[in-house]
């Protein structure tokens, strides 16, 4: 009876290290693509994000070279020049005032109201105390009048027909009069710098020297002036009574609107233009070892401006940039492990040292990223030599070298990606 024969253990363990052996190989490889994608892609964030074009001799008395302009561009106004502009233009909006044309015609109204309610109670029988309660009552306006002035006009015997008649033209003219140009609450509310007021109606608007009107104040000592050139000399009781009651019968009839004002004004600074000038392309900005001026620095700091603002505009730009940068960091990543694969075989299989060289070229391009973030950090301390040393000491003068070639390529491409030289 034939039996099967059987395979012996040491045959068996044979086989499973030949069946083991490319499952292996296949992890390590995919182990090292996986290292050196990560590398790539470290690398590729560390380059800085903020790309500015820059001249970086414009403190300097002599241009150093000649600047023909790339491209036609505006030529920008220095802050301050540019400020100082707008301040003017701000300035040169009057503040604006809205004329209520029925405040006078309601005052002499009110005023002749209280007229005739005064000829009525005078011809009354009612006890003085009772009359001023009463016109007090249907004329809350005269509160600022005292008890004596309403007694005097209200007592036949202290103020005649005629006295009284008098009163009412004079206080008619001084309303009229009052009114004739406008009347504001106060001159506080205005700028110091202004001469003038943008009157608003109805249907039209016009300008009025601002000494032409009156606040409420200054129109006191006004009324107080022709009230004394209308009495008689020694009248000051009948002075004082015209007064209190012309100064009752005042509202001011120009109200001040801040936020027309201010709407003109912003409008107005909006018109004012950021440029002064032009320079057309293939136009000669500065001829070297010329001396440099005020003018040639506002037109390159404008070209400086307007070519950083077209790359901002550049909707494309980014993703080109991230994809060039991800090409750099693989192509130096490639070389490095290309060179250790075909003449470092021995350095190549162990994936450790993958990690090892990524950690080599990682710390002189972190470096180098802060260097270029930061201006106090001079590109000088990038230790791109400490990285060569290591993989000298570790391996060989080789391997050394080619670590310092890629970590300065490396480096100098984060480095240099900062600023652009715009000749």
């Amino acid at each position: 009876m034939l039996r099967p024969a059987k395979k012996t253990p040491a045959a068996h363990g044979r086989e499973l290290t030949r069946d083991r052996r490319p499952l292996d190989n296949y992890r390590d490889q995919f182990t090292r693509l996986g290292i050196l994608t990560a590398l790539t892609i470290l690398l590729t964030t560390l380059y800085p994000t903020d790309q500015t074009y820059e001249i970086t001799w414009l403190d300097r008395t002599i241009a150093v070279e000649e600047i023909i302009a790339p491209t036609s561009f505006a030529i920008y106004k220095v802050q301050a020049e540019f400020e100082a502009e707008t301040q003017t233009v701000r300035n040169a909006v009057k503040p604006v005032f809205f004329v209520n044309a029925r405040v006078p015609v309601e005052r002499k109204a009110a005023f002749e109201a209280f007229y005739r309610d005064i000829e009525a109670l005078r011809a009354s029988e009612l006890p003085d105390s009772a009359k001023s309660e009463r016109i007090k009552i249907y004329h809350s306006e005269i509160g600022p009048i005292s008890e004596s002035t309403l007694g005097f006009i209200l007592n036949n015997r202290a103020l005649d027909t005629a006295g009284l008649d008098a009163l009412e033209q004079l206080t008619l003219s001084l309303l009229e009069e009052s009114y004739a140009v406008g009347l504001i609450e106060s001159h506080t509310q205005l700028d110091t710098f202004t001469d003038s007021l943008t009157l608003v109606g109805t249907s039209e608007e016009w300008t009025i020297p601002l000494n032409k009107v009156r606040d409420l104040d200054q129109l006191s000592s006004h009324l107080q002036e022709q009230i004394l050139k209308s009495q008689p000399v020694g009248a000051l009781g009948l002075t004082r009574v015209t007064y209190e009651i012309v100064a009752s019968f005042l509202l001011p009839n120009l109200t001040y609107s801040e936020s027309e004002t201010e709407t003109r004004r912003s409008k107005a600074v909006e018109e004012v233009s950021r440029f002064k000038g032009t320079v057309l392309k293939g136009e000669r900005i500065i001829d070297a070892h010329e001396r440099m001026t005020s003018d040639h620095i506002d037109k390159l700091r404008s070209l400086e401006l307007h070519l950083n603002q077209e790359r901002r505009s550049d909707p494309y730009l980014p993703i080109l940039q991230t994809v060039g940068r991800l090409v750099i960091s693989g192509i130096m990543v490639a070389t490095l492990f290309v060179f250790l694969g075909l003449f470092r075989e021995s350095i190549y299989k162990q994936t450790s040292n993958f990690i090892l060289f990524g950690i080599l070229i990682l710390i002189p391009a972190a470096f180098a990223h802060y260097a270029a973030e930061v201006e106090l950090i001079t590109p000088f301390l990038v230790p791109i030599a400490l990285s060569a040393m290591i993989a000298t000491v570790l391996f060989d003068a080789e391997v050394g070298f080619v670590v310092s070639v890629v970590a300065a390529i490396i480096c100098a491409s984060i480095l240099g990606s900062l600023q652009h030289s715009v000749v």
